[in-house]
Formats: structure tokens, C-alpha cells, sequence
């Protein structure tokens, strides 16, 4: 538990950093001669010795003793450590997460509107799940506030101002998932072309090609995800190159309910909240994989 080493390392601070508060490997002390020393409270200072402990332990790197800290290590005169608490960033995973789930609605932004910024000037992963995507959101945003005050776009870092915009859906997975549900339908009632939205499903049923084995439930997924971009880009389904779709096979799209999958976003948000102890974990382990 990282917060619990805090203030393991707080209370060796104010006691005057005895042998005895120490891990029994002297971490606290070897780090503390390893940090160059800078006007900072016994809390920074507390946070600045548990983020190098714990990526040594991450990475199974042994603390060493000062003497054998390498020159270019000891030019270093700090090292960059989030000034917010475990506690304050599972806060901002949660309201990124529930700015997503609302459609990324302004009124669940930050007064700044800082994760709709951030969320534009991040590029999209294939395949990349809701929660991933909130924690990339979450790792910037705690970037960009150790670097400066307000995430505001003229003062953007170097690192993202070169990375354009990225076309993301608008709709939530509710409605989304109300389209696959439609379409369907729609193919499960023989493919009727009775009105203008079955016209539509109709144009991109006959652009994209069939695969071999694939169930109507998957066939929908399809449809739906190139409609949905179709909107996104603001094109008409028969302005779309055919060959545009037969070189990607699928388009990756959650077999997984929305009200599934925000169960999930709440088991490892409970997780995450108290010290990712393993009873929480999932059999196999995958939140903390």
C-alpha cells in the first residue's frame, strides 16, 4: 500500500529518522542520502522517497549506498514526483470516468474543460478499453499539473501540441448499443427497407462484405460501427469507397452490456481505492496485470 508507505516515511521523518522506523533494509535512509536535499515539507519529502522505493521495487532494483550512486545520477538535481495524492488521482479517474460515461458532457469537465483538451490531443489506441483510456487521460492531466498551474491550449507541452485532433464517437454506449439493437432487429425481420433509417443499414449492409461463419449479433456490431463513423466523419454511407472496408476486416466494437461493463469500471475503482489487495482482484488476476 503506497499510502500506508507515506506514512511509514513521515513518521521516520518526524521521529528523527531512527534505525528503528526504518524497513530492514534501510530504504528510507538510502534513498534519503540518494534525493538531492531542497526546501520541501516532511510530506513532499515523505512523497518523494516513496515514489523512488516503489520504482525500485517495481523495476527489482536494490537500494544502494550514496558512495556507489553513479556521477550522472548525482547531477540530477530532483526528481519529477506527482504532488497529488493516490487519493486525489483515483478522484480524477473517477470523474474522467463518469465525464465518459455522460457522452463528455462540458458540465463533467474540469472549470477549464481540461479533459476534453487532453482527451482531443491524445491519440486513440486500437482496442483500448474505457478505463485504459481514463487512466491516459489521468497520467496527462497529472503531467501537464506538475509542469504548470492550468492545462490551457496555448500552453500546452511540446510533447502534445504536434498530435492533432482524433475523430472519437459522440454517442454514448447506451445509445450505441440501441443501434445494434435496431439493426438487429432489422436483420432478424427479413432486411425490410420500409423506412429511412432501414435504408441506411441497408447501404452499409451491401458496402461491407459478408465473413464466413459470422452471426447476425456480430453482423450488427459491424454495421453499427461503421454507421457510427460514418456520422463522426459526417460522410454518407454511399460516398465510402467500397475497398475502404474490405481491407479491415472488423471493427472492434464491446460484446459486453454497458450496465457489464460499468460493473466492471466499479469492482476495480473499489479495488484501486483500497490498495489493490488481491481478494479484489479478479480469479486471474487481470486488474493488476
Amino acid at each position: 500500500d503506497r499510502q500506508k508507505d507515506v506514512d511509514n516515511i513521515m513518521s521516520w521523518l518526524r521521529n528523527g529518522k531512527p534505525s528503528d522506523l526504518d524497513t530492514p533494509n534501510n530504504e528510507f535512509t538510502i534513498i534519503d542520502q540518494m534525493l538531492p536535499k531542497k526546501k520541501q515539507t516532511p510530506q513532499d519529502r515523505a512523497k518523494d522517497i516513496e515514489s523512488v522505493m516503489h520504482w525500485m521495487r517495481t523495476h527489482n532494483v536494490p537500494p544502494v549506498k550514496e558512495e556507489d550512486v553513479p556521477a550522472e545520477f548525482q547531477k540530477v538535481p530532483s526528481t519529477p514526483v506527482s504532488r497529488r495524492s493516490p487519493e486525489d488521482r483515483a478522484k480524477d479517474l473517477d470523474d474522467i470516468m463518469q465525464w465518459m460515461r455522460n457522452g463528455k458532457d462540458d458540465i463533467d469537465d474540469t472549470p477549464n474543460g481540461d479533459f476534453k483538451k487532453i482527451d482531443q490531443l491524445l491519440p486513440q489506441k486500437r482496442g483500448q478499453t474505457p478505463l485504459e483510456r481514463a487512466k491516459d487521460l489521468e497520467n496527462a492531466l497529472t503531467w501537464i499539473r506538475n509542469k504548470e498551474p492550468v492545462a490551457e491550449d496555448e500552453d500546452m507541452p511540446a510533447p502534445f501540441s504536434k498530435i492533432g485532433t482524433v475523430p472519437i464517437s459522440k454517442r454514448s454506449p447506451e445509445e450505441r448499443n440501441d443501434d445494434v439493437n435496431n439493426i438487429l432487429t432489422w436483420i432478424r425481420d427479413g432486411k425490410p427497407d420500409d423506412d429511412s433509417v432501414a435504408e441506411e443499414f441497408k447501404k452499409i449492409d451491401h458496402l461491407l462484405p459478408p465473413k464466413k461463419g459470422q452471426t447476425p449479433e456480430d453482423r450488427a456490431r459491424d454495421i453499427e460501427a461503421v454507421m457510427d463513423w460514418c456520422r463522426e466523419v459526417g460522410v454518407e454511407p454511399e460516398d465510402v469507397p467500397v475497398d475502404k472496408f474490405e481491407k479491415v476486416p472488423s471493427i472492434p466494437v464491446s460484446k459486453r452490456s454497458p450496465e457489464d461493463r460499468q460493473k466492471d469500471v466499479d469492482n476495480i475503482l473499489s479495488w484501486i481505492r483500497q490498495g489493490k489487495p488481491s481478494n479484489l482482484d479478479t480469479p486471474g488476476d487481470e486488474f493488476a496485470k
